[in-house]
């Protein structure tokens, strides 16, 4: 969650990128693992197999907020201007609802 936050004041970068992989490697088999691998090649430009890690944290853990919000914002990248656009907003709409209160 640190590296989360931490990423809206200080921007994305390739230092994100490097400090997420090295989370992934903690615990490689966890689903944040997938989740940050994701996040980090989407960062590095490589947007479809980011998709496939935050796909593969879905499958592991369906309820945890996070990746639905990660598949989003790689889906509006990845599909930018076709009409995956709403696809993208119902995923982060999902992880709004996931991670809201009560």
């Amino acid at each position: 969650m640190a590296e989360w936050a931490g990423m809206g004041k200080q921007g994305v970068g390739l230092e994100v990128a490097e400090r997420l992989e090295e989370i992934a490697r903690i615990n490689p088999e966890h689903f944040v693992a997938n989740v940050c691998r994701g996040v980090a090649l989407g960062q590095r430009g490589r947007l479809k197999e980011g998709l496939v890690e935050i796909e593969r944290a879905i499958q592991l853990e369906p309820e945890e907020w996070d990746a639905y919000f990660w598949k989003g914002m790689l889906c509006a990248y990845y599909y930018r201007g076709q009409s995956h656009d709403r696809e993208a907003m119902e995923l982060i709409e999902k992880e709004a609802v996931l991670f809201s209160p009560g």
